[in-house]
This record gives C-alpha cells, structure tokens and sequence, in this order.
C-alpha cells in the first residue's frame, strides 16, 4: 500500500505543476492564482489505516506547494517594502546619533566657557606617555615626539612645574619623588652617549631642563631638589671628583657625575693586557661630554651665587681637552667654550640698554662687569688664555716677544698669524663680550685682535674656514659679525675693518685676485661658495632667522664690499656661464655656484627694495640704512642703497640685467620686487 499511495503523491503533484504551468502570463496572473478558486484544489487524503505516523508526515500537502508557487511573487514585493523600511530606520539611527554628537559638543563648550570663569579649575592633562616609556621617545627623530617625551619626564618628576611656577617654591610644598628623580639625572646623563638618531638633541634639551627645575625646586626640608640628590649619592661618591676637594655643592656634583659617566674605558684584551681602543664608542662619549656641558650652560645654573669658581674653570678645561682631542672636534669646542663665557653676561637687549644709559650720562665713564659677568671672564683668564690661546694645536707655547709698545704689536702679529680659525673667533667673542674696563684682560686679549693692520695676518686662517659645508659658515664669522655690531651700534672703525676683510681675504685669498703675491692657491667652487655668503653677511642679509650682522652705510657697500672685482667675479661671470649646446636628456650647461649666485643677488636686492631689515643688524647712530629715519625711504624702501647697488652693478657692465637674464638693475630702479630668477 505504500508504494500505491506513494505513485498517488506523485501523480498529484504533477497535476498541481501543470496546471500552474498551463495558466497565462501577464499580470492578471496573480489575481487569479491568488483567487477562491485554489478553494476547490482537493485536500490531500487522509493516511490510511496500518500507516504510520511517521510515513504520514513524509507526504507532501499539495496545498503548501501550490502556495509557495502562488506567494512566490508577493515575497518580492514584501522584501523591497522592508527594504525600504529597514533603509528608513537606519537614516533615523544615523539622525539620532548626529544629535547626541551635537548635544555632547554643547555640553563640552558650556562646561569649557565654566572653567574659564574662574569658578572651577581645570583637570590637570593626562601625560601622553609613561614615565620609563617617555626617555624611549628622547631618542626619536622627530622634534615633536622629543619634546612631549621632556615634558612628560620633568612633568612627572615636578608636579609644580606644569602648574605654571617654574617649581620654584619657596615655602617647600613640592612633592618631588626623589628616587625617579635620581634615576633621571643618571639615565639623561648615559643617553648623551648614544649615537642613535636624535639621541644627543633629545637627552640634552632634557637635561638642561631637568637641572633648571632641580636647582630650583625646594623640598619642605629646605633643600632643593640636586642637594637631596647629591647628598643620597655621596656616600658611593669619590670625593676626589670635584676640584673642590668634594661635592661640597650641587653644581660640582653634577660636574662629577657628567665626567663619571661620559668617559670612556676600553676593555683590555691580549696577553699583554694592552686596551684595545673603540674608535665609535669614544667619540661618542667626547660628543657625550660635550652636549652635557652645553646642557648645563644653557640650563643656567652656573649663573647662581653658591656656584664655586671651580667649577666654571673645570667646566672650561673640560672644553679645553675636548678642543685637542681631534682636529673636527675644535670648532664645537671652541663654541662651547664661547657659549660657556656668554652664560655670564646678560642678554643683547640688555646690553643695549645699559649703552643708551650710559651715553645719556656722558661719555667717559667706565662700565663695570656685575659679579656673574667677571666669573666668565675669571674663566677666560684661569684656563682659556693659558691652555687654548698661548698653544699650538699640537699644544705647543706660543712664544711672542717684546714688552714695549712696538714690541707688543709686532709680538700680537706673530701670534694671530698661528692661530686657527676657532682661536681667533673665541678671542674676537671673549673681546666683545668684555667692555672696556679699568680691569684688562690677560694678553694678548689686551690689544684689540681684529684690527684693520691685523687683517693680513688673519687672511690665511679665515680664508680656510672654506672647508665647511655650505650654507652653514664657520663659527669664527659670527663672532666677527657680532664685534662690529657691537651690540646694535656699529663700531667707530668698522668700516675700515670691513674694508681690510674685503681685500685681504675675499679679494686676495678666495677669489685669487691677479696681481697679488699674497695668494697661496687658485680660487675654488668652495672658496667663491664662502665669499658670496660673506658678501651677504656684509651687506645686512643675515645668514638666518635671529642672525647678527653690521649694517654698513650705502657707501661703505658701493665701494669697499660691491667692488667691480667682486661683482664680476662672483655674480658676472657666474651668471653669463649658463649658455652652451643642450644635451641629449639634460638641461643647458651652466655655472654650479649659479644658484647660490642667485640666491644672494636676490636677497641682498629685496633688502635695499621692500625695506626688509630684520635680524639684529647694527646701525649707525644717525641710523642711516636701518629703516629708522624716514628722510630717503620710499614705501619701506632705502633709496640710497638702491642706487648704491644700482652703480656697482652698472661699473662692471652697463648690461647687466640683459647679459645676466636678471631684473636685478631694473627692480633697484624702479622699486619693483624682485622676482625669483631661473635661466
């Protein structure tokens, strides 16, 4: 029976397919399947006795397959209403949550507008990162990182400093974790070692902040910050440290503490127990020492009463053997011990306040060093005359002769003409730093070093200084800069000193000027690179932002510094050698120093044309050129020195725009800005 029943359900089922099949197609399709007449499709019959229930539910209702064909079409259209309802509950989702964010902003700005009332002070900022993770991130390469890394470390160490006191309490309340505290000090100290990426930058910017807060810093027992750690630590000290005979102060602790750990041991290997030398790792201890003293100077706690003399000297004779150590390491230490003797004395502006002061007074009173001013100069005089600036580079005397006065000049010439470039900027910097006082410095430091009749003896050694890499100029110019401004009034001769510079080294020394017996070799790319940066300088186009240069009147420049020579040999005859044939996949031929020729040529015509003077540039006391007098200025502009560099352009070729494809004559004529000139 159930094999029957079964070919039944398959016969009825067929039945069901084929009259749904045999319907027309059209629309009116499910009107008529959806009608009473599926009413009149026989039930499927019931099982019959001695069947299970099981094989009863097995058989297909023929009801439920006609109707899964009939709502076929009616799903579709149920699907894309739910589609479209689904769509529209999404888009109220997504306008509910723009709602809350704009409510929540609301929010925010009111509780913002509240703190700044006054009523209810702020919450102190989360640090960016941890503590231990913070001096990870001293090390990287870029600024930003470096600098939230600091703050992070001094803001954990001194919880008053990031409320806007400096940590500097008088009455004790800082709560300072002096075990961390300690362990920066020494962790900051080993970074400057390290030769990855930004590490010295990182560890030493850091460092000099870590000793601004901590000399500062009191604690409620009294002592600030350094003193708690340097009396925890000496114990394990070695009291021979300090040239004071002990750690007796802070400052020699940190001196102890920075030599400790930026020198360098060797390993000793071999039989012989001979040390085996580390070229890598000690050069980056002497660069490690070096940075570390420069954080301490630039930290200015050596500026403090209970700081000994000793240590300012040990901190000069530290330099002083860095200086000696290699020959490219003297220009950085010469500029430390420059920016060592400077720490003393106050800042330009206040120099040049304390000038108009005493001009008003009268002239020919004397101007007096402050206590802190005369420790840099003691410095200059205990360690850097004897040790640096009366020695050879092979460490050698330099012996000069003579006690009288010619004696004395011709004894001064023999010295300049053996000295280096890095001696004769610390001198020439130690000698602008120092006014004239009742109290001289130490020879040869009494006689003025930078003098007209001393410009042939100090052609040889800056003429050299062409060896550094463009644009950065050696350290000893700066310094030469900053002697003629004399702290924003131009010196009595420095014209004439302009004028000596000019020709003993730019004319003789780096150009090879012809008819001269003083040249020892052929001008260089190198050389003419050095002379058009010096020429930029000594028109008052400082080098960069905050750059010191003389301001010298439109004449001084016509004639001394934008000579006919100088203008054909270092802008003509650069800028017309930029023709030739064009090569197959490359530009026309022309100059290398055709850019740098360009460069300079602009800057120093936008200067005299739009008015720009920035920079700490010294004037004369009529101000004359400096944009402060308003008799000759048009628009912003220096009308004489427009014209002034108009004639020098002119005397070495009245074509010169035309032969040079510049607008350089042009725009000092009629004002125009200079555009950037390409060939």
């Amino acid at each position: 029976m159930g094999k029957n029943k079964g070919k039944s359900s398959k016969k009825s089922k067929k039945s069901s397919s084929s009259s749904s099949s045999s319907s027309p197609k059209g629309k009116g399709t499910k009107k008529k399947i959806t009608a009473p007449e599926t009413t009149t499709t026989a039930p499927a019959p019931e099982p019959e006795v001695g069947i299970k229930n099981e094989e009863a539910d097995k058989i297909p209702d023929e009801e439920d397959e006609v109707g899964d064909v009939i709502m076929s079409d009616d799903d579709d259209e149920e699907n894309e209403e739910e589609a479209e309802i689904d769509e529209s509950k999404e888009k109220e989702k997504d306008d509910d949550a723009m709602d809350v964010a704009d409510a929540a902003k609301d929010e925010k700005k009111k509780k913002e507008a509240s703190n700044d009332d006054g009523n209810k002070p702020k919450p102190k900022p989360k640090p960016a990162m941890p503590f231990l993770d913070a001096f990870y991130s001293l090390s990287s390469d870029a600024p930003r990182e470096r600098n939230v890394a600091a703050h992070c470390i001094l803001t954990h160490l001194f919880p008053s400093a990031g409320e806007g006191n400096d940590g500097d309490n008088d009455d004790g309340d800082n709560d300072v974790p002096l075990q961390d505290a300690s362990y920066a000090l020494g962790r900051l100290m080993d970074g400057l070692c390290s030769g990855r990426a930004g590490a010295r930058q990182g560890y030493g910017g850091c460092l000099s902040g870590f000793l601004q807060l901590a000399m500062t810093t009191k604690l409620p027992e009294g002592t600030t910050v350094m003193g708690a750690i340097a009396a925890e630590q000496s114990d394990d000290a070695d009291a021979d440290a300090a040239d004071d005979g002990g750690r007796s102060s802070p400052a020699a602790f940190v001196r102890a503490e920075l030599l400790k750990r930026t020198t360098f041991s060797s390993p000793v290997t071999g039989k012989g127990g001979h040390k085996k030398k580390g070229g890598s790792e000690e050069r980056d201890c002497k660069f490690g020492r070096l940075f570390g003293i420069l954080s301490v100077v630039r930290s200015g706690t050596l500026r403090g009463d209970d700081v000994p003399q000793s240590v300012v000297d040990g901190y000069a004779s530290d330099l002083v053997d860095l200086y000696r150590y290699k020959s490219w390491m003297r220009e950085s230490a010469s500029f430390g011990i420059a920016e060592l003797i400077g720490s003393f004395f106050p800042p330009q502006q206040q120099k040049q306040q304390r000038r108009r002061s005493s001009k008003k007074q009268g002239k020919g009173k004397g101007k007096t060093v402050s206590a802190v001013g005369r420790r840099g100069l003691q410095a200059a005089e205990n360690v850097v005359v004897p040790r640096l600036l009366l020695r050879r580079p092979d460490n050698s005397r330099i012996d000069g002769g003579g006690d009288d006065d010619d004696g004395a000049s011709s004894a001064i010439e023999k010295i300049l003409g053996q000295w280096t470039p890095e001696q004769i900027g610390l001198a020439i910097r130690i000698q602008s730093l120092s006014p004239s006082t009742s109290e001289p410095l130490p020879a040869p430091l009494d006689r003025p070093v930078l003098t007209p009749s001393n410009a042939s003896s100090l052609a040889g050694a800056l003429a050299s200084t062409s060896s550094v890499v463009h644009p950065r100029v050696h350290s000893a110019w700066p310094s030469v800069w900053g002697y003629l401004s004399n702290g924003g009034q131009l010196r009595d001769d420095a014209e004439e000193i302009v004028g000596a510079l000019m020709e003993e080294v730019v004319s003789k020394q780096l150009l090879g000027e012809k008819g001269t017996t003083t040249t020892t070799t052929a001008t260089t790319h190198e050389r003419r690179a050095l002379a058009l940066s010096l020429v930029q300088s000594m028109c008052g186009v400082p080098p960069g932002p905050g750059g010191t240069v003389p301001n010298l009147p439109p004449d001084v420049i016509e004639n001394a510094i934008l000579a006919p020579a100088v203008v054909d040999g270092l802008f003509f005859k650069v800028l017309i050698t930029s023709g030739g044939k064009e090569k197959k996949g490359a530009g026309k031929a022309e100059h290398t120093l055709r850019p740098l020729a360009l460069t300079v040529l602009n800057s120093v015509v936008d200067r005299a044309v739009q008015g720009d003077h920035d920079g700490d540039a010294a004037t004369d006391e009529s101000g004359e050129g400096s944009g402060e007098n308003e008799e000759g200025a048009v628009g912003g502009s220096d009308v004489p020195l427009r014209l002034s560099l108009a004639r020098s352009l002119l005397s070495c070729s009245p074509r010169f725009d035309s032969a040079t494809r510049t607008d350089a004559v042009s725009s000092l004529l009629y004002g125009g800005p200079c555009a950037d000139w390409t060939a």
